[in-house]
């Protein structure tokens, strides 16, 4: 009797531990926004909220054994052509990481993603962005991946 009360106070004890240091489940909040420029050329913009003290790593690239950038990814779609690259409303902050042995770029608050679209074909289409991101704590190690699907109507 005594071991399985010992047994239930170290599993109190863990999940008491886990609860204290979890993450929040949400420190980047992501809006979209669509303006159509004319000429069947949209601006689409994908605006993240990043909560103090966490920020989210720029669009790097890192060469192998760098931090995971921050990515954009659309579904083949043939009523639908990027135009050139997508543009951060504001430049990232940068500086030497000791873990990686690099210069890396990264975001803190607001920060909005665009990029110009060209629709042939169609009137309206739906356009889904898969996001990747590493999300982690201003001067700590904590980090997360997190994956998000996106879809904006244009």
């Amino acid at each position: 009797m005594k071991s399985i009360k010992n047994v239930m106070f170290v599993v109190i004890a863990v999940l008491s531990s886990l609860m204290c240091v979890a993450q929040p489940l949400e420190p980047v909040q992501w809006s979209t926004s669509v303006e159509s420029l004319g000429n069947s050329q949209y601006k689409i913009s994908f605006k993240a909220s990043v909560e103090h003290p966490w920020h989210i790593y720029d669009m790097g690239p890192y060469e192998v054994g760098g931090p995971m950038a921050t990515t954009f990814t659309a579904e083949e779609n043939s009523a639908v052509k990027f135009e050139g690259a997508w543009e951060p409303s504001k430049e990232a902050t940068r500086e030497q990481n000791e873990v990686y042995g690099m210069e890396i770029g990264y975001y803190e608050g607001d920060v909005t993603f665009s990029h110009v679209l060209i629709i042939s074909g169609i009137s309206e289409s739906m356009i889904s962005i898969r996001l990747r991101q590493r999300l982690l704590v201003t001067q700590q190690r904590d980090h997360f991946l997190q994956l998000l699907r996106i879809a904006a109507s244009l």
